[in-house]
């Protein structure tokens, strides 16, 4: 059936990913430490699963990567690592769902592309080393809310190349570029959130008002 539970394990020090999910498979990965592995967690192939209470740690490549049609949920988790890794990297019209995660000290916290879908609610991303959370290419798609994001070294959200980004209720601020920077030919709304205090300017949208809206 592939399901099952994979709890409470040290799992580290892996040439390729610490746990693997592909087609078939929909397990539950919860309250385990994976640390210094190429990849944290894969998700693959139209694979599924939930990834629940996990600390991931010293990935080299990406904390979580959901890949090629993968369908999955993560919570509480918290993703820190190398300055050249990405927390999360969601793509190959994969749909995903993050809630209540903190992203640290990693390259990026989350890119979406390749069509990918992603929603990301009530999280923290602070001290990543490049822009903190991208989306790009047509098709691709993030919701975020209730997020803060602040206190990295470069832009907070960058939406690019076709993408389209929902940004409400988050709280965008002290960033070391500026805090949303829109593309021309993206599409999207922001409201009710607090983007200030950023060292470039708060809101850059090169989108006509039509298609990316600020409310």
């Amino acid at each position: 059936s592939g399901l099952g539970v994979i709890k409470k394990n040290q799992i580290s020090r892996h040439k390729q990913a610490g746990v693997e999910v592909r087609s078939g498979a929909d397990p539950v990965v919860e309250r385990n430490t994976i640390s210094d592995n190429e990849v944290g967690v894969l998700v693959a192939d139209k694979g599924r699963g939930k990834i629940l209470d996990n600390q991931i740690s010293g990935s080299k490549h990406a904390g979580v990567a959901c890949l090629s049609g993968a369908v999955c949920e993560a919570t509480n988790n918290r993703i820190t690592g190398v300055q050249a890794a990405t927390a999360v990297m969601v793509s190959g019209y994969s749909r995903v769902v993050i809630r209540q995660t903190e992203f640290q000290a990693v390259k990026m916290a989350l890119v979406v592309s390749g069509g990918a879908r992603v929603t990301l609610v009530d999280s923290r991303v602070l001290h990543v080393n490049d822009d903190a959370i991208t989306v790009r290419g047509e098709d691709s798609f993030l919701d975020a809310s209730k997020t803060e994001i602040f206190g990295n070294s470069a832009n907070g959200v960058v939406v690019l190349d076709g993408a389209e980004a929902k940004l409400s209720e988050n709280k965008i601020y002290f960033n070391g570029k500026g805090g949303v920077v829109v593309g021309e030919d993206c599409l999207g709304t922001m409201s009710r959130n607090e983007v200030r205090d950023n060292v470039g300017k708060d809101v850059v949208s090169l989108a006509p008002q039509r298609r990316f809206v600020i409310g």
